[in-house]
């Protein structure tokens, strides 16, 4: 639904792939899963807080 809108998307396979993407890609959004596999929410929540 957002590409057709013209938004790019960008998808991770785990937790560290999105991790990994999140320092590579700047983004004004991000949307999880919220039982993603190798890293979860909280953590991930943590470390995109820390960043910024």
């Amino acid at each position: 639904m957002l590409k057709r809108f013209d938004h790019q998307v960008t998808t991770a396979k785990d937790g560290v792939d999105a991790w990994s993407l999140v320092q590579e890609t700047p983004s004004e959004l991000l949307l999880t899963d919220w039982n993603m596999l190798r890293m979860n929410r909280l953590e991930r929540v943590d470390r995109i807080c820390a960043e910024d």
